[in-house]
């Protein structure tokens, strides 16, 4: 096994070079095959990477306070038994790992990570039946699809809040199709899934076992094979990207885009779309898309485009982002060699971080090297003011404020509501330099959005924060 880590720091409007990999490092090197890699951002100074190792290990690799730590074996199930599936995702300061085992049944175990090891191990769900998908969103719910027979599958989801309950919200589904769960900024919970082949569904948890009526999108230009969904807080508002065959075009296949909420939905959009001459020849859109949300509200997606020719193949993960009204900048390439996306986060500098398996390894990708480089970053931030954002977010009832002084000031934090009042004043006075941190504590405050600006003589930013209670 092999671990390539890298960061990608999204920081302009020109993508780089369509030509130019993204660079990447070799950390080890196991004659055992490493796949479904997982990426956990718990903070500032600790990142988290999972794989499964073998067909019965779970292995991790972490950054902490910008030094790696050493590959460390967290989990191992007996050998009769196979570990399928894995997914990680933190709530608060925790981290949660969710795999499925799978020997004349299916198994969805759970456990929290501490001390380097998978502890509190429990058991989920089980069944005779296939288990597959595992998505996971903020650590607060599981989803997953059970294949039922040959043709059909049905939805999964437990809510880590409300024990020992599973609901399955369809019943019978086209197998190829999928589901994506997405919480927006007032922590209700949609759930989106695929019918019909053109057709969105989704439907809203509205308390812990009652669901909303079902909801419709519809487009009748494509095929849909997956789906998967992001909330954007900046816009408030769901970013969707599905990939699927065009009913219009032969041979040919594309990504789509759409963009709304409960209120309204807003047309789709191409992001991309290939086509073979030939019906010897296809590309293939990944079934597995991701999209991410910059702190500017700006939208990422990742995806992987593969073509099989009679004589040739290859298979890449590409960047699209829209930095504007009108049209997507695509980069495509982002690695060498026949790779598969598996998943991505930004951190709390919009630094993208992509992992992937090639081969028999799992990769870590982006545009610069991360050993060192939070303490690159930490020497480049004191060269000007800088405000960060919160962490948690959302919140409830504290947050931690970050900033950078690149010298001694008078320093002004206050907190407004969002009718412009200031409601809270955090800090007033003169700090010597350096990076500072500062708690907001809306423990008095009622839930909703609040804005936290820094005031340093001629220099003002303001950032938005969610408190929920």
């Amino acid at each position: 096994m092999k671990v390539k880590i890298i960061s990608f720091l999204i920081i302009s409007y020109v993508l780089p070079g369509l030509s130019d990999y993204m660079p990447y490092q070799n950390l080890s090197n196991s004659i055992e095959n490493s796949h479904h890699s997982n990426i956990v951002i718990l903070n500032s100074d600790s990142i988290y990477f999972f794989w499964i190792e073998g067909s019965n290990k779970i292995y991790s690799k972490n950054i902490i306070n910008g030094s790696w730590t050493p590959i460390l074996p967290v989990y191992s199930s007996s050998f009769s038994v196979t570990i399928e599936e894995m997914v990680a995702s933190n709530t608060g300061n925790s981290i949660y790992l969710f795999w499925t085992e799978k020997d004349s049944i299916s198994r969805i175990f759970y456990g929290k990570f501490l001390e380097n090891s998978i502890t509190y191990i429990d058991t989920l769900y089980q069944t005779e039946n296939v288990i597959e998908k595992l998505k996971t969103q903020g650590g607060k719910s599981l989803g997953w699809i059970e294949r039922t027979s040959i043709f059909n599958s049905r939805v999964g989801l437990n809510i880590m809040t409300i024990p020992n309950t599973n609901l399955f919200l369809i019943d019978s589904c086209d197998y190829y199709q999928g589901y994506s769960q997405t919480y927006n900024d007032y922590d209700s919970l949609y759930i989106f899934w695929l019918n019909n082949g053109n057709e969105i569904n989704y439907k809203i948890l509205l308390d812990s076992l009652n669901w909303s009526s079902n909801h419709i999108i519809s487009s009748t230009f494509y095929y849909f094979m997956d789906i998967f969904s992001c909330y954007n807080i900046i816009r408030q508002r769901f970013e969707l990207v599905l990939p699927g065959p065009l009913v219009t075009g032969p041979y040919s296949n594309g990504l789509l885009y759409v963009n709304g909420n409960n209120s309204g939905w807003n047309s789709f959009e191409e992001i991309m779309s290939v086509g073979a001459s030939s019906p010897f020849q296809e590309y293939d859109i990944s079934e597995y898309p991701q999209a991410l949300c910059q702190s500017n509200g700006k939208c990422l997606v990742l995806f992987q485009n593969s073509f099989h020719g009679q004589t040739s193949t290859s298979q890449n993960i590409y960047l699209a982002r829209k930095d504007s009204l009108e049209s997507w900048f695509l980069r495509k390439n982002l690695f060498p060699g026949y790779v598969y996306l598996n998943d991505s986060a930004l951190d709390f500098n919009d630094s993208l971080y992509i992992t992937f398996k090639e081969g028999n390894d799992v990769y870590v990708g982006g545009n610069e090297l991360l050993v060192g480089i939070e303490h690159k970053q930490a020497n480049n931030k004191l060269q000007t003011f800088l405000l960060s954002h919160n962490y948690p977010n959302p919140f409830n009832p504290r947050t931690t404020i970050k900033y950078n002084l690149p010298q001694s000031s008078v320093v002004s934090i206050q907190i407004f509501n969002n009718l412009g009042e200031n409601v809270k004043t955090l800090c007033s006075g003169l700090q010597t330099r350096g990076i500072h941190e500062i708690i907001f504590d809306g423990g008095s405050l009622p839930s909703g959005i609040y804005f936290y600006q820094i005031i340093i003589g001629n220099f003002k930013q303001t950032k938005k924060c969610l408190l929920l209670k």
